[in-house]
């Protein structure tokens, strides 16, 4: 009988109720969020020289992006282009910019859309806009888009409502 009861006793568990489920997916997906992708990531998008969004690189930038992306695991991965035509610093620009936008698919509710996003583009206070690296400006806010995508993708996260991830382009215009 004390056999039993001490069988039973350690065989059995408190049933995990849904948050319990919610955070400790929460913590797995945290505890795969890499400093040194992120510091890359930061690094990868200065390293493209200027992201000032009329330096004439603009869809250069966007396409890597987009590779970034694709290298990633979404097959998705896709420009959004749109016309902006902008005076800035006594110039006139009209140029085509690009979004760069992928998704992970909701199971329950797809047309229901949460979006993770930052822009890519940049702007420093100099008169020189080929040189706009901008790690704060926004690399970081896009290296962090792509660590949450990363992250999501590696551990086949299903979301219950579709993620879009978005690399904003323009930002500063």
């Amino acid at each position: 009988c004390f056999g039993a009861i001490f069988i039973l006793l350690t065989t059995c568990k408190k049933e995990e109720s849904d948050e319990d489920l919610k955070e400790a997916v929460i913590r797995t997906l945290l505890q795969d969020i890499s400093v040194d992708s992120i510091r890359n990531d930061v690094l990868w998008l200065q390293n493209m020289g200027s992201r000032f969004c009329f330096a004439g690189n603009s869809m250069d930038v966007a396409l890597k992006i987009k590779k970034k992306f694709r290298d990633i695991g979404y097959t998705n991965a896709e420009l959004d282009s749109f016309w902006v035509v902008k005076t800035f610093r006594s110039v006139m620009y009209e140029q085509m910019q690009y979004n760069v936008i992928a998704s992970l698919e909701g199971t329950d509710y797809p047309d229901s859309v949460c979006v993770v996003g930052g822009h890519y583009d940049d702007v420093l206070k100099t008169t020189d806009l080929t040189v706009v690296p901008g790690a704060n400006d926004n690399a970081s806010g896009t290296a962090a888009v792509l660590e949450i995508a990363r992250v999501l993708k590696e551990n086949k996260y299903k979301p219950k409502s579709t993620i879009m991830f978005l690399a904003f382009g323009a930002e500063e215009m």
